[in-house]
């Protein structure tokens, strides 16, 4: 019996000496990394979500919409948001009337910006957007699409 006991003291002293781990005095843990500085463009564009406002054709790129998408004309488009995060995710939400009863209500992707932050470069769509306008109230993005030897804008608008 006598033994047994000294077995247990003895584990429970090696215990508490392999447990116990000697501190580094004089040396501290290293500081956390520094935050991510953000843009004021991404302050901006991440502060809410954004709702689909217009979509068409700008024909002579002075950022007024010469032809309209007909797809705006329908409600189960203009209740579309976009919210993008700090985190580069932009969630396409459907809103509450969808166009296609099989369509996922939210579809999540990436995005970030390029060319020092006039344009959006977004996974979903394989594609960068030039930047028209971003205030607090209005985000307005384009591509240029060659036609009969020029090029137009197809122009999407959205408002807060």
């Amino acid at each position: 019996m006598k033994s047994i006991k000294q077995i247990v003291f003895v584990a429970l002293l090696v215990g508490c000496f392999v447990s116990c781990k000697k501190s580094d005095s004089g040396t501290t843990p290293p500081p956390p990394p520094p935050p991510t500085q953000v843009s004021k463009d991404e302050m901006t564009l991440t502060k809410t979500p954004w709702l689909v406002d217009n979509e068409g054709i700008d024909t002579n790129k002075d950022g007024v919409i010469d032809i309209q998408d007909a797809r705006m004309s329908s409600p189960c488009n203009t209740d579309d948001t976009w919210e993008f995060t700090l985190a580069g995710v932009i969630l396409f939400d459907e809103g509450s009337i969808k166009c296609h009863a099989g369509d996922p209500e939210i579809v999540r992707s990436a995005w970030h910006f390029v060319d020092n932050d006039s344009s959006i470069y977004i996974d979903f769509f394989n594609s960068s957007f030039k930047i028209f306008k971003l205030t607090d109230k209005q985000f307005q993005i384009y591509t240029e699409v060659p036609r009969n030897g020029s090029t137009i804008w197809n122009f999407s608008q959205f408002k807060r």
